[in-house]
């Protein structure tokens, strides 16, 4: 009995075995430990490729506070060239019709002479026939004898040779030959005068717009330079040109080539 008790024992002592499994769980949640445990070995490789990432898209966005500067930069060369654009336009003026490469050359003609009520040669030219007057200054009187006898016509030439390229103050053409004179104060902006001559157009068009296109431009050194020396010509030719009014230097020029009898000077300086 007693024996057959202790196996009874025994048989619970089995039942409870089966009690002891059942903590075994432990085992079966170490299996999904390890599972974890890749996981955190995971972010191990993660940092490697988060480098990686760090210097694509992540990085850009994080950079992107710096790249945005770099976008403003993409406006900041198309507003450049809303800067640079007004400098076309400035350069697009091509003042090269008004201005002559040189002086017209050749030697003065004896005994014809070219003299100023107003203007005395190589004396400074008083202020109010140059720019530094109201309205850009007055056209002074000018005066001339000893053309020739077959002169038909007159050719007033003013111009700067102090600038880098010479230019132009005022042109007078087509004067009839039985004029000698012009009075001080010639209209501005009309291209034939009262005695029937033609005025042309000075170096200031699409430079100036202050300044007269048409006639008399004033003396007009920059400040601060030394002296410019503004020089009247005066051609006797022997024809009347074929040259409407309004004409510039380049076109006068080319027509009066061969035609020119004899010439004469006034050359007088002027700063500011």
């Amino acid at each position: 009995m007693a024996l057959g008790a202790t196996c009874l024992l025994f048989v619970i002592g089995c039942t409870s075995a089966p009690a002891t499994p059942t903590t075994a769980p432990a085992p079966t949640a170490a299996p999904a430990k390890p599972a974890a445990s890749p996981a955190a070995a995971s972010p191990a490789p993660s940092p490697v490729a988060s480098p990686s990432v760090a210097a694509s898209p992540a990085a850009l966005a994080a950079a992107s506070p710096a790249a945005s500067p770099a976008a403003s930069v993409v406006p900041s060369p198309s507003a450049a060239a809303a800067v640079a654009s007004p400098s076309p336009s400035a350069a697009a003026v091509d003042n090269s019709p008004y201005q002559s490469a040189i002086l017209f050359s050749g030697s003065p003609t004896a005994g014809f002479t070219l003299q100023s009520t107003d203007i005395t040669a190589n004396t400074t030219i008083p202020v109010m026939f140059t720019c530094a007057a109201p309205g850009g200054g007055t056209s002074p009187q000018l005066s001339w004898s000893g053309a020739p006898a077959n002169t038909q016509s007159y050719v007033l030439v003013e111009q700067d040779p102090d600038t880098a390229t010479p230019n132009t103050h005022w042109l007078v053409y087509n004067i009839p030959a039985s004029v000698t004179q012009l009075a001080q104060g010639q209209t501005e902006e009309q291209a034939t005068l009262s005695n029937g001559a033609m005025q042309g157009q000075d170096h200031a068009q699409g430079i100036f717009p202050t300044f007269a296109l048409i006639g008399y431009e004033g003396a007009c050194p920059p400040p601060g330079a030394p002296a410019h020396h503004y020089t009247f010509q005066l051609f006797a030719l022997d024809q009347m040109l074929n040259v409407p009014p309004g004409a510039n230097i380049n076109v006068l020029k080319a027509a009066m080539a061969g035609h020119i009898l004899a010439q004469t000077e006034l050359v007088a300086p002027f700063n500011r």
